[in-house]
C-alpha cells in the first residue's frame, strides 16, 4: 500500500503539522506501508527515513519556492491583501502546484491531503487521479483566521471560505480529524456524514521509559512559542504571583515568540528566577523537559483551540511531565480526567495557584507524571492511532 501525504508548506515551517505528518508516516512504515510526503516547496530527498517527493513547479526550479511561501504568509497577515488572497486561494495555490503530473508517476493507492488550504488549491486536479482521497484536518482554517484577527465571522470572506471547504469536503472519500469535538464541527458545518469522518488523534511516542529523578528546586518549563496567539500573556502575568509565594521555583521559557521582551521585563521586575532557552535539536529539548517538574500550557479560549488538541500537550506527556493549563472546555477536560495535571481559570492568579499546588505536592506531581507516560503508551500511543488510520485506508481500498 503506497500512501501520499500532500503538504502545502516547506518542511521547516508549521512544525506541529509537519510532526503530525511524519509521525503518521513513520508509524505506517513500521507497519509495512509505503508512505511518501509530497510538497511543492522541497526537493526530492529522504527525511527521518521517509521519502519526500517534490511537486515540480516554476518557483522550485529557480530555487525561490520557500521565499515565495514566506512572502505569501506575510501578505495573508495583512488584512487588505490577505482577504483578497483568501477569496482567491484556489487560484493562488494552484500556481505553486502546477499541473501535478508528478503525482501520476508516484503510483499512489491513496492520497491524503493535509489541511483545507491544500485541498482548495488542488481539488480540481487531484479529482482526476482516480484514487481514494482523504482530507486531514489539523485545525479549522477559517476559525484560525478569525483567532488571528484577519477576518471575523461576519466578513463575507468567512462565508466564502466555509462554503468552499464544504463543497471540497463533499468530494473526499474520508475525512480525518483530531478530536470528537472536531468531528461534530465537521458534520454540522460542512454537512459531512458521520461514516465519512474518522477521529485520528495526534498520537504520542514516549520519549522515556520511566520517570527520571526530579530532585532539587521545582523546575517549570514553558516550551511553546511565547506569543499572543498562544495566550502566553496568561503565564507571563502569573509569574509575579508565583514569585510572591515561592522564590525557589526555577522557570525556563523558550526564547521564541512576540512576547519575549515582555517576559524579560516581568521577570526582571518581579525578580523571578527565569532562564530563557533554545534547543536547535528536538531530542535535546525532550531530554531537558524530562528533568523538569511542570509543563506550562496556555490556551486561547476560541473554537479552534477548543476542538484541536495542542501538540505541546503530547510533547509534555511523552516525557512524563505534569501539565498546568487553563480550562477552555472541549478537549482540555482530559488533562484532569486522565490525571495528568491541573486546570485553572483563565486568570493569572488562579493559574499561579494551580502551578504552585503541583510544585508543592510532589506526590501529586509524581502520580501525574507516571500517568502521563501511561497514557502516552496506550490511550494516545502512536501505534494505536496509526492502526486506526490503517483501518480507514483498508476500508477505502475495499470499496
Amino acid at each position: 500500500m503506497r500512501i501520499g501525504f500532500l503538504l502545502f508548506h516547506p518542511l521547516k515551517e508549521s512544525l506541529g503539522s509537519v510532526r503530525r505528518v511524519f509521525d503518521l508516516a513513520t508509524g505506517l512504515k513500521e507497519m509495512g506501508v509505503d508512505p511518501v510526503i509530497i510538497t511543492p516547496f522541497s526537493r526530492r530527498t529522504k527525511l527521518h527515513g521517509i521519502d519526500v517527493e517534490e511537486v515540480s513547479n516554476f518557483y522550485l526550479k529557480i530555487g525561490v519556492a520557500e521565499y515565495i511561501y514566506k512572502i505569501a504568509r506575510n501578505l495573508i497577515s495583512s488584512k487588505c491583501v490577505g482577504r483578497f488572497l483568501i477569496k482567491n486561494i484556489s487560484t493562488v495555490g494552484r500556481v505553486g502546484y502546477g499541473d501535478l503530473e508528478s503525482l501520476q508517476k508516484l503510483n499512489l493507492d491513496i492520497l491524503q491531503i493535509e489541511q483545507e488550504p491544500t485541498l482548495l488549491a488542488v481539488l480540481p486536479l487531484v479529482k482526476e487521479l482516480g484514487i481514494p482521497l482523504a482530507l486531514d484536518f489539523h485545525g479549522i482554517f477559517t476559525d484560525e483566521l478569525v483567532s488571528q484577527g484577519l477576518i471575523t465571522r461576519q466578513n463575507k470572506e468567512y462565508y466564502i471560505l466555509q462554503e468552499m471547504v464544504k463543497n471540497a469536503v463533499a468530494h473526499m472519500d474520508a475525512v480525518l480529524v483530531m478530536s470528537e469535538e472536531m468531528k461534530q464541527y465537521i458534520i454540522q458545518e460542512y454537512s459531512a456524514t458521520s461514516e465519512k469522518v474518522h477521529v485520528i488523534g495526534m498520537g504520542a511516542r514516549p520519549k522515556i521509559a520511566k520517570l527520571p529523578p526530579r530532585a532539587g528546586p521545582t523546575k517549570v518549563i514553558y516550551a511553546g512559542s511565547l506569543s499572543k496567539e498562544k495566550h502566553a500573556d496568561l503565564f507571563i502575568k502569573s509569574i509575579p504571583h508565583i514569585v510572591k509565594r515561592s522564590k525557589g521555583i526555577k522557570i525556563f521559557i523558550t526564547r521564541n515568540g512576540d512576547m519575549v521582551k515582555e517576559a524579560h521585563k516581568v521577570a526582571k521586575d518581579s525578580r523571578a528566577n527565569v532562564e530563557f532557552f533554545w534547543f536547535d535539536a528536538e531530542e535535546h529539548l525532550f531530554k531537558f523537559m524530562s528533568y523538569c517538574h511542570i509543563g506550562v500550557l496556555t490556551l486561547p479560549n476560541n473554537l479552534s483551540y477548543r476542538i484541536n488538541p495542542a501538540a505541546k500537550f503530547f510533547d509534555y506527556i511523552s516525557v512524563g511531565l505534569p501539565v498546568i493549563a487553563n480550562f477552555i472546555g472541549g478537549w482540555t477536560r482530559v488533562i484532569e480526567e486522565d490525571g495528568v495535571g491541573i486546570l485553572t481559570d483563565d486568570d493569572p492568579k488562579d493559574f499561579a495557584e494551580g502551578l504552585l499546588r503541583l510544585a508543592e505536592d510532589r506526590d501529586l506531581a509524581l502520580r501525574c507524571g507516571e500517568r502521563c507516560l501511561e497514557i502516552s503508551q496506550n490511550k494516545y500511543g502512536l501505534h494505536k492511532i496509526v492502526t486506526s488510520l490503517l483501518e480507514v485506508y483498508k476500508e477505502l481500498l475495499s470499496k
